[in-house]
């Protein structure tokens, strides 16, 4: 899949001047950021090349005329990256009145959070450039090689094999129910995409979710596992959860700067579904809060060799993919040379992406509304059925906002204190200290520059 972003800018002292600072400030970002220079070996998905410092991408340049033609760009050059020569792309097009830089980055090197940080050392980089000022970018964190070290000493820690237990209980669970493929070669992919209003997204982020010591994410979760469990008459659900992955290994790693993809991804079995909301919503909570290290751990132990061999599933995936990317609004920044563009810039995913869950959710908050974006194997999933799916996510998401409006936050906060709970105190302190005891598709980032004097 291809992560990107696009950029749109004005005049600013000529279409020659700022094609010439732009390639300064791009050189001087590339020459800091080894992923701009990675490419992949064909002959092997493991290995990752990375030229030298002085290695430099191209700028593409385009004529378009409408913002049909810049979406037929950029969809064309993010779905043909030559992954043996580089996995960034970067273009600038020429439209009436602005112009558009617009990246294109394989998802093997950049992630949500990695977006940022290069969006912030262009703006920097393009900045001085325009006042024939020195490029003076932060200082670099730990790389992206000293990250993978880590990794492989984190396999073999005694933190990690605590974990063991715990993935091999959820993966358990998982066996006993619906699952999809892991690699689906009869697999094609549609999309359903849904939106709540500014003044629904509002209600719902101004939840009082402290009421339940949770978070968005746990209600965010648990309006989805309700919804699912609506319409398919189930109850129980597995999810294959993303995080950002930057977490602590057990040694001094600073990787707040470092551009990489550091996405963790690992299952989360939510279970015991009643469709009373207060006990779903703790339900949810629990599942969620007992995963070790933010799950970080699972995907080492899968595909990192150590000294203990972990034999986890490798055929088959959880029901749904869920990731929820936060606000990705774009700040606009007074003085700033690059603020947002909302110009479509094409599919997220190729649609003959064959790996993952047969239903993959990616919702985020931008300008002030939630979208929730549900790509699905269709040759699986009727789309009327997941119509009413997806609708009802955002149903739950407003019925969990008043809820905990008039929920007076006294007890029960846990499962364990539920009058009528299905399973003990005995049962539920028991799971939370085996986890104890073990204890971040595509993503678009939108920029665009201003016109600068």
């Amino acid at each position: 899949s291809c992560a990107r972003t696009s950029a749109s800018c004005a005049s600013a002292g000529g279409r020659k001047r700022r094609i010439t600072f732009l390639r300064v400030g791009r050189r001087k970002t590339v020459a800091s950021r080894s992923c701009a220079r990675t490419s992949a070996s064909c002959a092997s998905e493991e290995h990752l090349f990375v030229r030298d410092s002085g290695a430099t991408l191209a700028i593409e340049e385009y004529q378009a005329a409408s913002e049909e033609e810049i979406t037929k760009i950029c969809n064309d050059i993010q779905s043909h990256i030559q992954m043996e020569e580089a996995l960034v792309r970067v273009a600038l097009i020429h439209c009436r009145e602005k112009d558009l830089f617009f990246i294109a980055a394989h998802h093997l090197v950049v992630d949500g959070v990695s977006w940022r940080i290069l969006a912030s050392d262009l703006e920097r980089a393009y900045g001085a450039a325009l006042l024939d000022k020195a490029i003076q970018l932060p200082e670099k964190s730990h790389t992206y090689r000293d990250y993978a070290e880590a990794l492989r000493r984190y396999r073999d820690s005694y933190a990690l094999r605590q974990e063991i237990p715990y993935w091999k209980a959820t993966e358990g669970k998982m066996k006993g129910l619906p699952l999809s493929k892991a690699k689906d070669y009869s697999r094609s992919l549609e999309e359903i995409v849904v939106m709540l209003d500014g003044e629904g997204t509002a209600k719902f982020l101004r939840g009082e979710f402290e009421k339940i010591r949770g978070n968005v994410n746990d209600a965010l979760l648990a309006a989805v596992g309700r919804s699912f469990a609506k319409v398919w008459g189930v109850s129980a659900v597995s999810f294959q959860m993303e995080g950002h992955g930057r977490e602590d290994l057990g040694e001094p790693l600073a990787i707040d700067r470092t551009v990489g993809w550091f996405t963790s991804i690992y299952p989360v079995v939510v279970e015991g579904l009643t469709g009373e909301l207060l006990h779903d919503l703790l339900a949810t909570k629990e599942a969620l809060h007992r995963v070790p290290n933010k799950g970080v751990g699972y995907n080492v132990l899968r595909f990192v060799g150590g000294r203990e061999t972990v034999d986890f599933t490798s055929e088959l995936a959880a029901q749904i993919g869920f990731n929820y990317l936060g606000d990705m609004s774009v700040e606009e920044m007074e003085g700033a040379c690059f603020a947002g563009s909302r110009i479509d810039t094409g599919d997220s995913f190729s649609r003959k992406n064959l790996e993952g869950p047969d239903i993959s959710i990616n919702c985020h908050v931008m300008d002030g509304c939630f979208s929730l974006h549900l790509a699905y194997a269709r040759n699986v999933y009727d789309r009327d059925r997941l119509q009413r799916f997806a609708q009802g996510i955002l149903e739950e998401m407003q019925g969990i906002a008043s809820f905990l409006k008039g929920y007076d936050g006294s007890r029960p906060r846990t499962l364990a204190n539920m009058s009528g709970a299905r399973r003990s105190s005995r049962r539920f302190l028991q799971g939370s200290q085996n986890a104890g005891r073990g204890s971040r598709g595509s993503i678009p980032c939108c920029l665009c520059r201003r016109a600068c004097s």
